[in-house]
């Protein structure tokens, strides 16, 4: 019947998938099929199934048109997504990764290298939806050229999901001085999650040139990174804790902040300060003092560095940062048989802290001649009886440089017993810079250091009216020579 006949001709199926006029699930899929089969459908005529509301006709429209076109399927479909939109056009971008790789790889390069942001985006589309997407980045670092930023970002953002590839990596460290903050934020979003020993130049090239929110999370990266050998943080960090920008030194102060080791750095910073201007190196401790609280325990490590070059820069830090926990190194340290100059060192450290068990510790290396100096003017920093009386016995000591330290460390203590011994020195020493030594200090006894001040000007008076001079009062000369001081403080 002619009715019959028109229902069934190719023209009067399309309208009824078109206007949406089947009745059922049942019925759509016979009319499906019946177009399937027509003499009439051709690839062309039915690309309208492809932008299609429905998912069902979408996807018999894709079979159709495979079957229909042959090689030629992905390019007739790729041209149809240029009029579809939406949700239909990613669905289909879908379903197209199931065709052949070297068609679609065929049918986006017409797409890719137009002028059309349209087409772009659609070869994006179905990039993005390939399991092997990989292959097709030489699109999209051509697509990373486009002037349309939307093209630009939607590129990378393909790129940036494959951050933990070697070679798609190589790609997304390009976006790092990208001009657009979306792309380049997106890719150095993307790299953290994959933090490598690669990242740590440009990394520490883009920090200062970063918002804050950005350069936490890149620091907190690069923290990451700093048990790692090859990335050498601290060849980069060293620099700029000196930089003359405050913001800069805080910014590697965050960094190490946030390092759950801090050996290495402070080690190669101690070995690094040995060529830099004192001036430099100074700003750079003080820098570094501002987290002094969490340098302790790499410092106690560094303290023990068979490197002089470490140990002795370890242990005066340590010694400025003066938490109570480097003191059994330190003891440990003086105690022990390492060289005069790391001994004495330790000496100038321990007096800092308080407490009986210190003092005894320092005497009971007083007649070590190597440590005898640093002991006497460290026991002059502690101002207790048992350090009076061993300073008053080291007045006698044969040594013109341990009297006249010695005298120093009894400045200001002002007790009978000492200013009577100091005047003793003030009056009669065969060394004038000992008695010029001892005067000094007469003078900080105050009432009672007057009253001997007095009686050494009566008794210099004396001297000069009869003619002595005290200055030679041995018979052997040689006696009369200031002794030589241990070779450690030659």
């Amino acid at each position: 019947m002619a009715i019959f006949g028109d229902q069934r001709s190719f023209a009067s199926l399309v309208k009824k998938i078109k206007t949406n006029l089947w009745q059922s699930p049942q019925d759509l899929e016979e009319t499906l099929d019946q177009i399937a089969v027509h003499p009439d459908a051709k690839a062309k005529n039915c690309l309208f199934m492809l932008a299609h509301d429905h998912p069902r006709v979408r996807e018999a429209g894709l079979s159709v048109i495979a079957e229909l076109a042959g090689d030629e399927a992905v390019g007739v479909v790729l041209g149809a997504l240029v009029g579809a939109d939406g949700r239909a056009r990613l669905d289909l971008a879908s379903k197209i990764v199931a065709m052949p790789i070297d068609q679609i790889y065929r049918g986006l390069g017409p797409l890719v290298h137009s002028n059309d942001p349209q087409r772009h985006h659609i070869a994006l589309d179905v990039i993005a939806a390939h399991p092997q997407w990989k292959d097709f980045l030489g699109f999209i670092k051509r697509l990373l050229k486009c002037e349309d930023s939307s093209v630009r970002l939607r590129a990378a953002t393909v790129l940036n999901r494959g951050a933990g590839d070697p070679t798609v990596r190589l790609l997304v460290m390009s976006l790092l001085h990208d001009e657009d903050d979306a792309i380049r934020h997106d890719a150095i979003r993307q790299l953290c999650s994959a933090p490598a020993a690669d990242l740590v130049e440009p990394f520490f090239e883009r920090l200062p040139h970063e918002s804050r929110d950005i350069q936490a999370r890149m620091i907190d990266a690069l923290g990451s990174l700093s048990n790692d050998p090859q990335s050498k943080l601290e060849e980069y960090l060293i620099p700029i804790l000196a930089d003359d920008n405050p913001t800069q030194r805080d910014m590697a102060l965050t960094l190490i902040s946030k390092m759950p080791s801090r050996t290495r750095v402070l080690r190669a910073f101690f070995i690094h300060s040995k060529g830099l201007a004192t001036w430099l190196r100074d700003r750079t401790i003080k820098s570094m003092m501002r987290l002094k609280t969490s340098f302790v325990e790499p410092l106690l490590v560094l303290m023990e560095d068979s490197d002089y070059d470490v140990a002795l820069p370890a242990m005066m830090m340590a010694g400025d940062i003066g938490d109570p926990a480097i003191l059994p190194s330190i003891k440990r340290i003086f105690m022990s048989d390492s060289d005069w100059w790391i001994r004495s060192l330790a000496a100038e450290i321990m007096v800092r802290f308080e407490g009986r068990e210190i003092e005894e510790l320092l005497i009971s290396k007083l007649d070590d001649r190597d440590l005898r100096y640093t002991i006497v003017a460290a026991l002059g920093k502690i101002r207790t009886k048992l350090s009076t009386a061993v300073l008053l016995e080291c007045l006698d000591d044969a040594d013109r440089g341990i009297r006249c330290m010695s005298l120093d460390g009894l400045r200001g203590r002002q007790e009978q017993d000492v200013a009577k011994k100091v005047f003793g020195l003030a009056a009669c020493d065969h060394d004038a810079r000992v008695r010029t030594t001892a005067a000094n200090v007469l003078e900080s006894f105050g009432e009672i250091g007057n009253a001997y001040l007095e009686n050494l000007s009566q008794f210099e008076e004396g001297v000069e009216d009869a003619g002595i001079d005290t200055t030679l009062q041995m018979e052997n000369d040689t006696l009369n020579e200031p002794s030589h001081a241990p070779t450690s403080q030659q």
